[in-house]
C-alpha cells in the first residue's frame, strides 16, 4: 500500500491555479476581418473552446506542464511502499562471515556473504530518514562495525569491507553484544543473516524478536578435517589426513602432501558423505620444516578455506630433562629412561634457561621481614614442571601441609590422567596431610576455589588434595604436596612408571610424540624468541592479500594470543619460525543448516523471505517527470509550435 513521507507538500498542487491562468492569459488570438457575419458563429464557438472550463482539446502544451507539475510534486511529497515500518525504527543486523559463508553455489558463482551482502544492501537502499541499522560481523567472534545510524555512504562502506574469516561460526558472542546494545537502544527486532551453519542451541534467555535470514547454501564441497602426525619406528613421522564432504554421490581428488615447498608424497582420494577418507602418509629424515596437505578436487569445489592444512615437523630428538638433586627417588626413575639427556640441577650449577621435562623441589628461602624462612616456588621453568613438597605461589595460604605426625592416604584418584595411568595409590601411606586452608572470614577453603585459580585436583586425600595440575599460557605444571621419600612409594614401582609417564606427557607437549594441525582462531604460545621485542606476524589470505599483525614477546620469550582469521602458513618476520593455521573443521566442510535456534524458554526460527520495509519511490516521479519535460521540449521548443502548425514553403 503506498504512503507519503512528506505529505505537507501536497500544497504544491495549488500551483496548478496560477499556471492555468498564466497559459490561458498568455493565449493571443489572431485577428482576422472577415467579408460575412456568418463566420461570426465559428468564431463564438472557437471562444467557447479556449473557456478554461472546457476540455484541453487542442492545447497538448498545457496538458504536459500539468503532468509534469503533478510529477514533480508527488515526487516532493517521498511516496513509498509501505512495509513494516513499525517494527523497522532500530534493527541490529547480524551478518555471519564465518568459513561456509564463503561458499559457491556453482562454478563462477557468488559466495554466501555476497548474496547475504546484495539483501543487506537493499535495506539500506530504502531506508527513510526515521529508520536506521547497526551492523555487526560475527564468526567465532562478534564486532560491532557501526552504530545505528542512517548514513547509508557509511553503511555500504563498512558492509563492502566484511571479508570471510577462515573460522567456525558461533552466535554467543553476538547475541551478547546485541543483549548490551539493548541496555542504551529501544529495539524489539534482530535479523542474523546466515547460512544456517550454526550452532542450533544457545543457553540463555532471549529478550528481542531474533529472525534468521537464510541464505541458500553452497554446493557439492569436499575438505581437509583432520591432520596430525606421530612419530614412528624409522626416526620420522606417519601424517594422519582426514577428507570428508557433503555430498551424496561420489567425489574424487588428489591429496598432495610437501615439505617446505617440496612434494613428498601424493594419493588419489574418492569419498562420499557416509565413507569419508582417512589417508596416512610418512615423512622420513626429517628436519625443522612446514608440511602442508592439499586436497585438489578433480571437479567444482564450494569451498577453498578447507582445502589447505599445515603441520609444522621437526626432527626427532631426546627430551632435556632437569632434576633438582634433592629428590633421588624420583631422580633415579627419570635417569633410568631412554632417550632423555638428564642435567641435575644443585645450588652450585647454572641451570638451562629452558627444559622439556623439569622436576624440582620447593627451596627455603629467607623472607625479607623479620628473618623467618618461608617455603617458595624458586628453580628453572620447562614446558612441563614437577613441584614437589610445598604449595605453588598462587595458592599459598588456601592450602596446607600438617606435621609429620598427622598421616594420610589417597581417598580418591582421576586415574585416567595422563599423570596417574597405571599407578595404584589407594594403599599407599603419606606422613604429610594436607588440609584446606580457611580465608579471613573463617570460610573454608573448597576445591571450587582451586579451580578458580586454574588448579585441577587428581589425587585427593581424607582433608585436601595431594596431586594437582595447571595448565597456564601453553605450559602444563604439576604439584605433588608431599616429598616421595616421606611415603611409601619408593619400596613400590610406582617411581618408575610415574617418570614413564612425565615422559610420555613431555614428548606430546613438546611436540615430539604426536603433533596436531592448529586451527585458525588463536595461535598457541610461540617460544625461543628474544625477550621483549616486538616481532611482524605475517600470512597470506586465500584470496592473495596479505595479512600482518605486528607483537611483543614477554620475558620469557614467548608470544601469547596471536589472532588469525584466515587459513595459511604464517611467518615470525626476522627469524626461521614458521607457524601454519587451518580450518579443520567438519562443521565448516560439511555446512550443514539448521531451521532453528533453540534456547531456555523459546525458538528463533528462519525465513528465506526478504525483508520488506518501506520502499521509497520518489525516483520513479523523477524519472516520469522528466520524460513529460523532454516531450515538452521536442514538441514546442525543437519543433515551434507542436504538431499543429505546418511550416510554410
Amino acid at each position: 500500500m503506498p504512503g507519503f513521507f512528506a505529505l505537507g507538500s501536497s500544497l504544491l498542487f495549488l500551483l496548478f491555479v496560477p499556471l492555468i491562468v498564466m497559459y490561458f492569459l498568455k493565449l493571443r488570438r489572431q485577428q482576422v476581418e472577415v467579408p460575412s457575419l456568418v463566420l461570426w458563429r465559428k468564431v463564438l464557438a472557437d471562444s467557447r473552446v479556449n473557456s478554461p472550463f472546457q476540455k484541453f482539446k487542442k492545447h497538448l502544451l498545457l496538458l504536459l506542464q500539468l503532468l509534469l507539475l503533478t510529477a514533480m510534486i508527488l515526487g516532493a511529497m517521498q511516496p513509498f511502499i509501505k512495509g513494516d515500518k513499525d517494527n523497522f525504527k532500530s534493527v541490529p543486523i547480524l551478518i555471519d562471515h564465518s568459513a561456509s559463508m564463503g561458499a559457491l553455489d556453482m562454478a563462477g558463482g557468488e559466495t554466501r556473504l555476497d548474496v547475504v551482502k546484495g539483501k543487506v544492501n537493499q535495506i539500506i537502499d530504502n531506508l527513510n530518514p526515521d529508520q536506521q541499522v547497526c551492523l555487526i560481523g560475527f564468526a567465532d567472534s562478534a564486532r560491532k562495525l557501526t552504530d545505528f545510524t542512517n548514513d547509508k555512504r557509511l553503511l555500504r562502506s563498512v558492509l563492502d569491507d566484511i571479508e570471510i574469516w577462515d573460522v567456525e561460526s558461533g552466535v554467543e558472542d553476538a547475541l551478547r553484544m546485541v543483549d548490551a546494545l539493548g541496555q542504551r537502544h529501544r529495539f524489539s527486532r534482530v535479523l542474523m543473516y546466515t547460512d544456517g551453519n550454526i550452532p542450533d542451541h544457545v543457553s540463555g534467555k532471549l529478550a528481542f524478536n531474533l529472525e534468521l535470514m537464510h541464505v541458500d547454501q553452497g554446493g557439492s564441497n569436499a575438505g581437509i578435517t583432520a591432520l596430525s602426525a606421530k612419530q614412528n619406528d624409522m626416526d620420522g613421522w606417519d601424517v594422519f589426513v582426514s577428507v570428508e564432504t557433503n555430498s551424496v554421490s561420489k567425489v574424487t581428488g588428489d591429496l598432495r602432501m610437501t615439505l617446505n615447498d617440496e612434494l613428498v608424497a601424493r594419493q588419489a582420494v574418492s569419498l562420499t558423505a557416509d565413507m569419508p577418507e582417512r589417508v596416512t602418509m610418512g615423512l622420513s629424515g626429517v628436519k625443522d620444516g612446514m608440511v602442508k596437505v592439499q586436497y585438489v578436487p578433480d571437479g567444482f569445489d564450494a569451498l577453498n578455506a578447507d582445502n589447505k592444512a599445515f603441520l609444522e615437523v621437526k626432527p626427532v630428538r631426546d627430551l632435556v630433562v632437569g632434576v633438582s638433586e634433592d629428590l633421588p627417588v624420583l631422580g633415579r626413575a627419570i635417569e633410568g629412561l631412554n632417550g632423555i639427556e638428564l642435567d641435575v640441577i644443585d645450588d652450585g650449577s647454572e641451570p638451562l634457561e629452558e627444559y622439556d621435562l623439569v622436576v624440582r623441589k620447593y627451596k627455603k628461602q629467607v623472607a625479607g621481614e623479620g628473618g623467618d624462612d618461608v617455603e617458595a616456588e624458586i628453580g628453572p621453568h620447562g614446558k612441563v614442571e614437577v613441584l614437589c613438597g610445598g604449595v605453588p605461589n598462587e595458592l599459598e595460604g588456601m592450602l596446607k601441609i600438617g606435621s609429620h605426625e598427622d598421616g594420610d592416604e589417597v581417598a580418591s584418584a582421576m586415574k585416567q590422567s595422563e599423570l596417574l595411568r597405571h599407578l595404584h595409590l589407594e594403599d599407599t601411606v603419606f606422613i604429610n596431610r594436607v588440609k584446606y586452608g580457611e580465608y579471613e572470614d573463617g570460610s573454608r577453603v573448597m576445591e571450587d576455589d582451586l579451580e578458580k585459580k586454574g588448579w585441577e585436583v587428581l589425587a585427593h586425600g581424607s582433608e585436601g588434595p595431594l596431586i594437582i595440575r595447571s595448565r597456564v599460557q601453553g605450559r602444563l605444571k604439576y604439584a605433588l604436596l608431599f616429598n616421595m621419600e616421606d611415603t611409601q612409594l619408593p619400596y613400590t614401582p610406582t617411581p618408575p612408571m610415574l617418570a614413564e609417564n612425565l615422559k610420555q606427557i613431555t614428548l606430546y607437549q613438546s611436540g615430539l610424540l604426536e603433533l596436531r594441525g592448529k586451527k585458525t582462531g588463536v595461535l598457541d604460545t610461540i617460544r625461543e624468541l628474544d625477550n621483549e621485542t616486538d616481532y611482524v606476524v605475517e600470512g597470506v589470505k586465500q584470496s592473495g592479500g596479505v595479512v600482518s599483525r605486528t607483537v611483543k614477546s614477554n620475558k620469557r620469550g614467548e608470544i601469547l594470543g596471536v589472532e588469525v582469521k584466515h587459513a595459511g602458513a604464517y611467518e615470525i618476520k626476522g627469524t626461521n619460525v614458521k607457524v601454519g593455521a587451518s580450518l579443520l573443521s567438519p562443521k565448516e566442510t560439511a555446512m550443514n543448516k539448521v531451521d532453528e535456534i533453540r534456547f531456555d524458554e523459546l525458538v528463533a526460527g528462519s525465513t528465506n523471505s526478504d525483508v520488506m520495509i518501506d520502499k521509497p519511490i520518489w525516483k520513479w516521479f523523477a524519472v516520469i517527470g522528466l520524460t513529460f519535460l523532454l516531450v515538452e521540449w521536442w514538441f514546442y521548443q525543437r519543433k515551434p509550435g507542436g504538431w499543429g502548425r505546418k511550416v510554410a514553403r
